[in-house]
């Protein structure tokens, strides 16, 4: 067997590109696909000043927010233009890989690290998605790849670049705080190790310390943002969960389907396979991609699990790519091209498996977004009310509902001015004795029942979270 290796990571790449290609005509880059869109959607609406505040109340930090607003005189808030912006770190990623990756690794890394991006389980989703995750891939990519030029050189870019992406990466979302903290980690136990430690670690602490002056602004809101989650109840970690973030790498499925099992045990063989590998190589960089990985997972288990909510599978997505680029650059140093033949197979297994999911995934989000319109188009005309008895549910509903009159039984969200607070709903039904009423409820909440045994219901659409029931007067 004889492969080339440079027409082979020519070939995946130019996959990677049509991949990138199609998400700008993929159907689901025209629906919201999830209910933090929504949210995103309704607070980039606001005014500026008024969306940071509100971002302050949120559980992330406002980087994305401050790149959507930044963008909006370009998007006007189109949903399709809002979905492209998260499609740039994408097409950022391949010139990346191109570029620096291709002159440090070869085509085959360049190549193989670009295809699995597009299509290694979620990706190719959250590149879809108007949330922050696209970027917290790119910003923690990119600390990566100068955690290794600071290791090399201890120059002052390096140092600069590092520093500008880390910080980057934990303004755009917490979980960057645990991979960019053991990154640190790393370097430090390298410093340690080196003859010349005490001219190093003055760099270490220099950059240590610039990042918590540049987020100390920010650190107050994280403590408040933390207060609160922890005062709330959270959803236990539970064992399932656990092998499915082990193996999100390959594979983003829950189902205890054979398949899926089958599939998730040939990942752990797969990460088991690259760590001999790994080892055999003497491949310390890679080693720390792998490692960076799995700390991140059980470091994320046991804070969240405590603290905030169970830990959610796309708070991995940054470290998806730190992993992919240490398997493809650990593909480039493989002499033996059966065991580079075995390698791909892998991922090819790993990649179509993937596509598979996803592609039923965004049917599936496409049959629910054509009911959920078709839903509101039959109740969208003026002799219609809406009462909002959960601001999730004005999330869901608000944009499907333009003719309608709407009021809300909580004052504690950032409504649109055409949404009338009213926390009477006796006298919303008097306002409106010849209307529809509909009352919008989100999930099965105490504060649902009073109405349940206050009034004749009949439930007319139910999806997930979200129920609206129509008030018989």
């Amino acid at each position: 067997m004889n492969i080339n290796r440079d027409v082979l990571g020519k070939l995946f790449f130019a996959i990677a590109i049509l991949i990138g290609l199609f998400m700008f005509f993929c159907p689901i880059s025209n629906i919201l696909i999830h209910v933090d869109e929504y949210w995103t959607l309704s607070l980039i609406n606001l005014p500026f000043i008024e969306g940071m505040r509100i971002a302050i109340s949120d559980v992330h930090p406002p980087l994305h927010y401050i790149i959507l607003y930044a963008v909006s005189p370009i998007t006007s808030n189109s949903l399709y233009l809002l979905k492209v912006v998260s499609i740039i770190p994408y097409f950022i990623i391949l010139v990346i890989s191109a570029t620096k990756i291709r002159k440090d690794y070869g085509w085959l890394t360049s190549g193989i690290f670009a295809f699995t991006i597009g299509t290694m389980s979620v990706l190719f989703i959250e590149f879809l998605t108007v949330r922050m995750y696209p970027w917290l891939l790119l910003f923690v990519l990119l600390s990566f790849i100068y955690f290794k030029e600071v290791i090399i050189n201890f120059d002052r870019k390096s140092w600069v670049l590092l520093t500008l992406f880390t910080l980057l990466a934990a303004y755009t979302h917490y979980f960057a705080l645990f991979t960019c903290g053991l990154i640190y980690l790393l370097i430090l136990v390298n410093i340690l190790k080196s003859p010349d430690k005490k001219e190093k670690i003055k760099k270490w602490v220099y950059s240590v310390i610039t990042l918590m002056i540049l987020y100390a602004p920010w650190f107050v809101v994280l403590i408040r943002q933390f207060g609160t989650q922890t005062s709330t109840s959270h959803e236990p970690t539970v064992l399932i969960n656990i092998f499915s973030y082990l193996t999100f790498f390959a594979i983003n499925n829950t189902d205890l389907s054979m398949e899926m099992i089958f599939l998730k045990v040939l990942a752990i063989i797969f990460v088991a396979f690259i760590i001999v590998l790994i080892y055999k190589n003497k491949a310390k960089y890679e080693a720390s991609g792998v490692f960076l990985m799995y700390a991140t997972i059980i470091i994320g288990i046991l804070v969240l699990s405590v603290s905030f909510q169970a830990l959610r599978s796309r708070y991995i997505v940054g470290v998806i790519g730190i992993f992919w680029l240490s398997v493809s650059i650990l593909l480039s140093k493989i002499e033996s091209d059966k065991v580079l033949a075995i390698l791909i197979a892998f991922i090819l297994v790993f990649s179509v498996s993937s596509i598979l999911i996803t592609h039923d995934d965004a049917v599936s989000r496409i049959e629910w977004a054509n009911e959920r319109n078709e839903f509101l188009d039959s109740i969208n005309n003026d002799s219609t009310v809406i009462v909002y008895n959960t601001n999730f549910g004005y999330m869901f509903i608000h944009d499907g509902v333009n003719k309608t009159s709407e009021y809300s039984l909580s004052d504690t969200y950032f409504f649109d001015d055409n949404v009338k607070i009213s926390k009477d709903i006796d006298k919303i039904i008097n306002k409106h004795p010849k209307d529809n009423i509909y009352l919008v409820n989100w999930k099965d909440t105490d504060k649902n029942k009073k109405y349940e045994k206050k009034f004749n219901l009949t439930e007319c659409y139910f999806s997930g979270d979200v129920e609206v029931l129509k008030i018989n007067q």
